[in-house]
């Protein structure tokens, strides 16, 4: 069985300046690398060895590379294939593997791969995360470590843009319209800052550690939010806002999230109830008398009533958080509803619609997830087409969830255990342990805390919701017969869900690599962006890259390494790093490259 070939095309004379191009060919029965001769006129005949041939649409061959040629080949597996070649082989149509037992063949689709690089925001050293595109063009950027929001104007062609002054048109491609990036500072609060951080210490910050979604609604706003680190207990205040940016007319809104420790990660818009919601943590104490303050929550509000905030983001409690003697959770002075750990907890109490209250105008509605679920950090969300709110359970609770906001009612669908549990034991080792010697693998102490670590879902053309699982690195899809298959609520005796549906993506390590981010192209196909995980991203070998699933027949398609496209900082080699990803309506995939600090594009060629 063979499929189509995935060839780049990367004009970049600093990431390529050998002009090479590359090739990953997919299929089963492709053989191991093997050495031997072989005529590239005769692939199919009894051959020593294995090859691949690049052929033209006249049938002439461009390229031949020997399975056991290093500088050819970067790996060659029963199932996929990846080869480096020269410049002149960016016009094959066909790709022909020989081995002696075997002849496949089949069409190369071609690809061209371009970047562009996202201005630095002074102070920090933000990091690309999550992408949205507008039916104009513009491409949204929000980062993790910001203290700036990013657009792309003309995103349709980024050509070979490169950074500059915010608003400033960027060089491009000959023959591609210029593109430019606004870069948009966000108004601050008086003092050391409203958010923790937890990088140098534990101090105030006015740096977002958190900037992990953005979403574009009907009218053009583009919604993200803003928040310090998650799950957080440390001793200072660490608030969160979410914010609009309006093209049309270049206003920036934003609403400051009522209490403290709110972990905002999740942002979509409902266009059917015309509000915004967002994911918010779990508000717990810590030390001698610990307790749940605030579950895990959903939150919506209608921007329209709810007035944005001016300059008044600093948060200052106007009431008091009322803990009493030996007890960890308390309530507030004059909100008695609004349970609280700190005084920082009453920050905008009143803001919060009272218990009961439902969906009235003026408030933020919060909908806390059930403490049986154990949920402790919700991540991103979909607006379903049925009016429920999906979201996942990526801190906690191993599990998609829907929120049904007329009745309250939330449904959960467990996801299987990762693959790459079933090798780890956790005999004679500690998570926690103080000595490093004595601890369990990383990977697999994530998986006690994460699960598969589902993160973004996107809702298939039948009702059924896709997503990835960060820590699992596998697609899943959950059935959309789901909400009315009570079975479905729990795993069967051999760990599995009815109800889902699991593709793990070839060749993906744990320890190693990390499924960030998926989203859905007018085809249907699944695209996913692969990352190395953190410690791992210096690593010129490592297979991270861009890929999707083709659900019908179940096939998961990877294009070749980008960090073959190398680029260097002051530490040496930076590998590509794959965030958040959005198709655009002529089938190029747009992503955020976390470690380069780039926006990456691949677009078919004709």
């Amino acid at each position: 069985m063979h499929e189509p070939a995935l060839l780049l095309v990367h004009e970049d004379a600093v990431d390529n300046a050998s002009g090479e191009v590359a090739v990953a060919v997919h299929g089963s029965g492709l053989g191991a690398a093997a050495p031997g001769s072989f005529r590239e006129d005769a692939c199919g005949t009894p051959v020593g060895g294995a090859f691949v041939v690049l052929r033209d649409a006249a049938g002439a061959a461009l390229f031949t590379a020997r399975s056991t040629e290093a500088s050819e080949v970067v790996s060659w597996t029963d199932a996929r294939v990846v080869l480096r070649a020269p410049g002149a082989a960016a016009a094959a149509a066909r790709f022909e593997v020989c081995t002696s037992g075997a002849h496949l063949a089949g069409a190369v689709t071609r690809w061209a791969y371009d970047h562009v690089d996202v201005p630095p925001s002074p102070g920090t050293s933000a990091a690309p995360l999550a992408v949205a595109l507008d039916a104009a063009g513009r491409l949204f950027l929000n980062e993790e470590f910001h203290t700036r929001f990013h657009v792309l104007e003309g995103a349709a062609a980024p050509g070979g843009a490169q950074s500059s002054a915010p608003g400033e048109a960027q060089g491009s491609a000959p023959g591609e319209a210029q593109s430019s990036w606004l870069a948009i500072d966000l108004p601050q609060a008086a003092g050391p800052g409203i958010f923790a951080q937890t990088v140098f210490g534990d101090t105030p910050s006015r740096i977002a550690t958190l900037g992990e979604a953005v979403a574009v609604d009907p009218r053009g706003r583009a919604w993200f939010g803003e928040a310090g680190p998650a799950p957080y207990r440390g001793p200072n205040a660490n608030h969160a806002r979410v914010g609009a940016y309006d093209p049309a007319t270049g206003r920036l809104d934003l609403w400051a999230v009522p209490g403290d420790a709110n972990g905002v990660v999740g942002v979509a818009w409902d266009e059917g109830r015309r509000r915004v919601w967002f994911s918010q943590a779990r508000r717990s104490s810590r030390g001698t008398a610990p307790g749940v303050a605030l579950e895990a929550r959903l939150t919506s509000f209608d921007p329209d009533s709810v007035p944005a905030d001016g300059g008044d983001l600093a948060f200052a409690p106007g009431e008091a958080c009322l803990v009493p003697a030996g007890a960890g959770v308390g309530a507030c002075s004059a909100t008695a509803s609004r349970r609280c750990v700190t005084d920082a907890d009453c920050a905008l109490a009143d803001r919060v619609c009272p218990p009961g209250a439902g969906d009235r105008p003026g408030c933020f509605r919060e909908y806390e997830l059930p403490s049986a679920l154990g949920v402790e950090l919700p991540s991103q969300l979909l607006v379903h087409s049925d009016g429920s709110l999906w979201y996942s359970a990526y801190w906690g609770g191993r599990h998609v969830g829907r929120l049904d906001p007329a009745t309250g009612a939330v449904d959960a669908w467990p996801l299987p255990a990762p693959a790459g549990q079933r090798s780890c034991s956790y005999a004679g080792c500690d998570c926690f342990a103080a000595d490093p010697a004595r601890r369990c693998a990383a990977h697999c102490c994530q998986y006690l805390l994460l699960g598969a670590g589902p993160w973004s879902l996107v809702e298939g053309a039948g009702g059924e919701v896709f997503g990835c699982g960060q820590a699992s690195l596998a697609l899943f899809r959950v059935d959309a017969s789901a909400p009315g298959r009570p079975a479905c609520r729990a795993l069967d005796a051999g760990g599995a869900n009815p109800c889902v549906t699991v593709w793990p993506v070839p060749g993906a390590s744990p320890g190693s690599d990390l499924l960030h981010s998926i989203a859905l192209d007018a085809a249907g196909r699944v695209w996913f962006t692969l990352s190395p995980a953190v410690g791992h991203e210096r690593d010129p070998a490592h297979p991270a890259s861009v890929g999707w699933l083709d659900p019908g027949s179940g096939r998961v398609f990877l294009f070749p390494p980008l960090s073959a496209y190398g680029m260097e900082d002051a530490g040496g080699f930076v590998g590509f790093g794959g965030a958040g990803i959005a198709v655009d309506a002529g089938g190029a995939a747009w992503f955020a490259d976390y470690f380069r600090r780039r926006v990456g594009r691949l677009r078919p060629l004709p």
